[in-house]
């Protein structure tokens, strides 16, 4: 099971006591330090397995984790204050440099960094830090989530300063003195999601983008869209990364994920940042068409060429062809009629691409035998021939992992359009 891990930076400023509010509901008890708060309201329930990591340097070491560190006040000190919670949670102090030159900043990464264990799930004061500190904690967390499989689950901000400067605040009554807690995690989450996005953009791929929509909270039909558009973008995904024509062809799962996306960008509680960026990704995939059509597996052929999936992108092209070939005979010949889809698409791909100069045509069915003879005379069978016959060549090329000197990306593109050329009154 991941353990749950709390890091915060303390500052060595002599902090006042204040209540904090967090999503209306004020601390029971006034604090000095927002980590003794933070830790009542979200470790509460964590278990020996766990941990609270602490970060000072040695000046708020002095200060503010230990004892009496502010001149002749006796003022207890956050360790003190976080064991008197009796929580059965690890603590852990760590003392960092300043961080005021690049030597130093790289020293913290590799002591916080050194700290996280596989699949941690993290929780992060940014309060009392340095201002350099959160920029460089969001690099640190999105690398140790690369490596480490680590979760960023909540970021949070005692925003202190909104009563006023501390010698204002010293005339607040105390119980007046009542400080925001600010979640900062969805600010966190729209990097990671820009970064899904951009993924789209620059590779076709949704699954990481899938994993982190998730932002978009709510209930009822608003958590109903956010789940079916997860589910979506991964089918969709697998649908082009195995070739799955139909799927593609007849539009429905495409058509689903475009409106749940529609529906999520009109949700009146999603920030601006958010909507934009869900836009774009519905932008993005918009080029695919809610109907059964073979427009559908095009706009997919030419993602896969685009991203680099010159695999798929042979397979689709060399299965969309006979589709197409399909469809233009079955009404004309009623013996293809009587074939199944299978041994139907056998005789298209036999009739497009054997080589005939060198190979028999055969088939048990004489019917067919002469059909196929016949059909070589026809005038778009004859077109489409030695394009296709490329196509399936290199697509063998590939599937089979043979040696070959060929720019397969730039054969393609010379095959493919020729083919579509040739099928474009095909529908």
């Amino acid at each position: 099971m991941a353990r749950k891990v709390f890091i915060s930076f303390l500052g060595s400023t002599n902090y006042l006591e204040t209540y904090y509010s967090f999503e209306s509901e004020k601390s029971e008890h006034p604090v000095r330090f927002i980590q003794e708060d933070l830790v009542k309201r979200l470790c509460n329930e964590w278990t020996k397995d766990d941990r609270i990591l602490i970060f000072c340097t040695d000046d708020s070491k002095t200060k503010n984790w230990l004892n009496d560190g502010h001149g002749d006040e006796k003022l207890e000190g956050l360790e003190y204050r976080l064991k008197s919670l009796k929580l059965p949670i690890q603590i852990e102090m760590t003392e960092i440099s300043e961080g005021f030159s690049e030597e130093e900043i790289w020293s913290i990464f590799n002591s916080v960094y050194g700290k996280l264990q596989e699949e941690d799930e993290i929780y992060f004061d940014v309060t009392h830090s340095f201002r350099s500190i959160p920029l460089f904690s969001t690099i640190l967390f999105n690398y140790a989530h690369y490596l480490r499989r680590t979760n960023l689950v909540g970021v949070y901000y005692g925003a202190f300063e909104k009563l006023g400067p501390a010698y204002m605040v010293k005339k607040i009554p105390l119980d007046e003195r009542i400080a925001p807690i600010i979640n900062l995690t969805s600010i966190v989450r729209l990097q990671e999601l820009t970064s899904a996005a951009n993924n789209l953009h620059q590779y076709g791929k949704m699954s990481t983008l899938s994993d982190l929509i998730s932002v978009v909270e709510g209930k009822g039909k608003v958590k109903q869209d956010v789940n079916c558009i997860k589910k979506k973008m991964k089918e969709f995904d697998l649908a082009i990364s195995t070739c799955k024509l139909d799927v593609i062809k007849d539009g429905k799962l495409i058509g689903e994920l475009q409106e749940r996306i529609k529906a999520v960008k009109e949700i009146p509680t999603l920030s601006q940042a958010h909507r934009e960026l869900i836009a774009k990704v519905e932008n993005e995939i918009n080029i695919f068409k809610p109907l059964d059509t073979y427009e559908n597996v095009e706009t997919a052929v030419d993602w896969a060429r685009k991203f680099g999936m010159i695999q798929q992108a042979y397979t689709l092209a060399e299965e969309l062809t006979i589709s197409k070939v399909k469809d233009f005979l079955l009404p004309k010949y009623e013996i293809l009629r009587t074939e199944d889809n299978k041994m139907c698409r056998i005789f298209i791909s036999a009739l497009l691409s054997l080589d005939i100069k060198r190979e028999e045509y055969k088939n048990e069915k004489k019917d067919l035998k002469c059909l196929f003879y016949e059909l070589l005379s026809l005038e778009i069978i004859k077109e489409l021939r030695p394009y296709y016959m490329e196509l399936a060549n290199n697509r063998n090329i590939i599937n089979h992992a043979k040696k070959t000197d060929k720019d397969l990306v730039k054969e393609f593109d010379k095959k493919y359009d020729k083919i579509r050329e040739i099928l474009t009154d095909v529908h």
